[in-house]
């Protein structure tokens, strides 16, 4: 509160309960009372309630409101108004005399209803007292809130492979491997050898024998947890839960012109410390004299030289490349490939610095420029350095796929496959086996690509890779909701986002929490999606995210289309489109590309919606990616009621051939919607009675929401009222905000006769972003809203418009 705050003003703030007409708002247990009830209400919304009551007859902005209750989080018009209306029904404000939560036109809202202060019941007092002695946690909402479950979205774990390959490598050679985690060294943070520390960790990382954690991605895995970096017993605890580290590694190193020393000390889970002194020499003598002191500590036998591809005998060539790889680390791509250059002008034979110069040319987006490198590392490699020849042919997998060449992709990827498989490379071969299993799923194989994803699972679990197993994860959650599986979708995504916040993962991190908030929509839960969203856009603003903000951008298009707002939809997904082509990702940009083309046909803009869907790029094999531009294509070019008989004939020959539900609900509602425009309502409303019994066996809500609700609207034409009411009750069971199904009920009440309740409807939805243009301002116009007044015209019903003029609601 600022200083110049009123003795009132500090009253209400601080008063533990604020009661108005027969409401309490207790602060204390969080609880909303209304004649001695308790009301259930999202955390958010109590808040709100808070806020607003406690600066009663205030006119306070969005802006302020927002700050207030959702600090440092981007909320959207849409999640804003349903918090606010959410937040009078709780208090019985119906919206229309607005006698506690006023609108303050074209500015914010107020709280009007008298506010006084109140003592806390005996009962919530001795409920605190007795918590605050027993140490028992507040009671609240969260047992009552509804876990969310996953969305449709596909998570690319081939562009997280590499990332996640050098998280440490692991063989399953003689004996057991020792996972030996480096830690960063402060001297090295000082003088800003983070390459060169990178670079000896490399060296030092045998498959088979010892497998080194690097140290950047110890650093983030301890910050994430917020673990002191001096204490080593919480350090072992942290990291032999999450990757099954045995042993801490800690260095100091120092170079003296062209001599380099390093102090070092192994730490066991005992805590038990041996030094390690090589003694001073050149790059390489450093590294093979840690190594040996390292094997004589584990009892492993240690190689006397180490494969040329990775030091060389040229210290200069040493020197640049771990110059490179702390420009790479810093993201500082350019200088990267500048000293991979000069580090190759010394030694042409080191072929990491080949390997990690096309790293540095896919950084730039010159995959011309990294391709040769790769292939040239490709052929040297696989016999002379089979790992790292592996590694390139994962990466010009990467590079066939992203251009949408899936068969040259899944050749590379089995090349890889064989490599790591005969050198006993468990975590290589778990990640080509992930990316495999997603090849097939874009095929259609989902039998296929979950048995890959289980393979991927079970040896990134032997290799204790949570990263890994996080990013398998988001696939598993993926197919399972292409299989009509979306609980199952849940659990697995929830498991990734647990997984990749206790590794601290950003991108990644970024990339799941879109998927949860695409879920969370698919449960109705508008409010928690918003958030999520929120969380997700600001982690991929703040890492300079392409994809990650362009994945967010996908989701708040899908999130407005649910809404009715068309023409911030179509926004969202052309920003999403744009990113995405400059990514070069041809399957998201036709994504995005469709979603945009949806937003653009529901304003009625039919001709640049069917010039983008015939302007996209190849779709990367996806089956469904495919059906639906069809769809979209058929409701185009449905510009009159005879087109659109011929476009639904020739989509029933198609919905024959389907033996998927999923794909024949989708068929089957677009049928519907094309016959709908034709004027045969009958066999409209069979289509989308098939559609929904398609659905039956599959766990759909949004799909099946959505055709209810066109179904609902039908039947109100039909004057089927007691049909469309027990349909909009069963969506409204699902998500009681949702907008689509909202406006029929307003349809409904109209032809009801029901004033009140289309009154208090027509004036809630006129509130909302797409009110001003697009399909809902159509349908609120039809309805007999009056923009003046804000008030529904008494006796107008809300009957489509045959003649075309108000179109059906959005596909989702």
């Amino acid at each position: 509160m600022s200083s110049d705050t009123t003795a009132p003003e500090r009253a209400f703030d601080e008063a533990s309960t604020l009661a108005f007409g027969d409401c309490e708002l207790d602060r204390r247990r969080r609880e909303l009372r209304r004649s001695g009830q308790v009301v259930a209400l999202e955390p958010k919304v109590f808040e709100l309630l808070v806020f607003l009551a406690s600066r009663p007859e205030e006119a306070l902005s969005k802006d302020a409101l927002q700050a207030a209750v959702w600090p440092g989080l981007v909320v959207s018009d849409s999640v804003f108004s349903q918090a606010i209306m959410k937040a009078r029904r709780a208090v019985g404000d119906d919206g229309q005399q607005q006698s506690v939560i006023a609108t303050v036109h074209g500015y914010g809202y107020r709280f009007v209803a008298p506010v006084r202060t109140a003592a806390p019941s005996p009962d919530a007092a001795t409920e605190a007292l007795s918590r605050h002695r027993s140490g028992a946690p507040a009671s609240g909402h969260a047992g009552s809130r509804r876990m969310p479950r996953p969305a449709a979205a596909h998570a690319l774990l081939a562009l997280l492979a590499l990332a996640a390959i050098w998280l440490f490598t692991r063989g399953t050679g003689a004996g057991p491997t020792a996972i030996i985690a480096v830690l960063p060294s402060a001297q090295a943070v000082e003088e800003g050898q983070e390459g060169t520390l990178r670079l000896v960790t490399r060296a030092l990382d045998l498959p088979g024998s010892v497998n080194l954690v690097p140290a950047e991605n110890v650093k983030r895995l301890l910050d994430a947890n917020g673990v002191q970096p001096d204490d080593d017993a919480r350090i072992l605890e942290v990291l032999h839960q999450t990757m099954g580290v045995d042993y801490l590694l800690r260095t100091d190193i120092r170079r003296r012109g062209d001599h380099w020393s390093t102090h070092a000390v192994l730490i066991d889970r005992d805590l038990h410390r041996t030094e390690l002194d090589p003694g001073p020499g050149s790059m390489v003598a450093m590294v093979t004299g840690l190594g040996r002191e390292l094997g004589r500590t584990l009892g492993r036998t240690w190689p006397e030289v180490l494969p040329p591809s990775v030091l060389s005998v040229d210290e200069f060539a040493n020197q640049a490349m771990a110059r490179g790889l702390q420009a790479l680390l810093g993201g500082d791509s350019a200088a990267a490939a500048a000293l991979f250059q000069s580090a190759l002008s010394q030694d042409p034979g080191l072929l990491w610095a080949r390997y990690e110069l096309a790293q540095a040319y896919l950084g730039m987006g010159q995959a011309e420029r990294a391709r040769p490198l790769l292939e040239e590392v490709r052929d040297l490699g696989v016999n002379g350095d089979p790992r790292l020849g592996a590694h390139a042919l994962t990466s010009l997998g990467i590079m066939a796929w992203r251009a949408g060449d899936l068969q040259e992709a899944d050749t590379l990827f089995q090349q890889a496959a064989a490599v790591y498989q005969r050198i006993g490379h468990d975590h290589g071969m778990a990640s080509v086996l992930g990316n495999l299993g997603i090849l097939a799923e874009n095929r259609g194989d989902f039998d296929r690509a979950e048995e890959l994803y289980g393979q991927a699972l079970v040896r990134f679990r032997r290799a204790h890779d949570l990263v890994g197993e996080s990013a398998v994860y988001t696939n598993t959650a993926v197919l399972a909701k292409q299989r009509g599986r979306t609980t199952d979708a849940w659990r697995d995504q929830m498991r990734a986002v647990g997984l990749q916040r206790r590794l601290g993962i950003g991108s990644m991190l970024v990339l799941s929490l879109t998927q949860q908030a695409e879920l969370e929509l698919e449960l109705g839960m508008v409010t928690q999606a918003a958030q999520t969203l929120a969380e997700a856009r600001q982690r991929a603003e703040a890492q300079e995210d392409t994809a990650g903000l362009a994945g967010v951008q996908l989701a708040e298009a899908r999130r407005a289309l649910d809404d009715l707002d068309a023409t911030r939809a179509a926004q969202w997904a052309a920003a999403a489109r744009d990113r995405y082509r400059e990514l070069g990702h041809g399957p998201y940009e036709a994504r995005a590309g469709q979603l945009q083309a949806l937003a653009l046909l529901e304003l009625g803009q039919a001709d640049a919606a069917l010039a983008l869907l015939q302007d996209l790029p190849a779709d990367g094999g996806r089956e469904q990616l495919r059906m639906q531009r069809g769809l979209l294509l058929a409701l185009g070019e449905a510009t009159s009621a005879a087109a659109a008989q011929e476009q639904a004939a020739r989509l029933a020959d198609v919905l024959a051939g389907l033996s998927d539900p999923v794909s024949a609900a989708y068929t089957g509602d677009a049928i519907a919607r094309l016959l709908r425009q034709a004027g045969d309502d009958a066999g409209a409303i069979g289509h989308w009675r098939e559609a929904i019994r398609a659905l039956a066996p599959t766990d759909e809500p949004h799909r099946r929401a959505w055709m209810q609700t066109r179904l609902a609207a039908a039947l109100i034409d039909q004057r089927d009222y007691d049909g469309a009411e027990a349909l909009l009750a069963q969506v409204e069971k699902w998500n009681a905000d949702f907008v689509p199904a909202r406006l029929q009920r307003l349809r409904l009440a109209r032809a009801l006769g029901d004033e009140v309740m289309a009154g208090r409807l027509a004036r809630e939805l006129a509130e909302l972003p797409g009110a001003v243009d697009g399909p809902l301002s159509r349908e609120l116009a039809v309805s007999g809203v009056n923009e003046e007044t804000d008030a529904a015209v008494p006796g107008t019903e809300a009957i489509r418009d045959r003649d075309g003029n108000h179109p059906a609601a959005p596909a989702a």
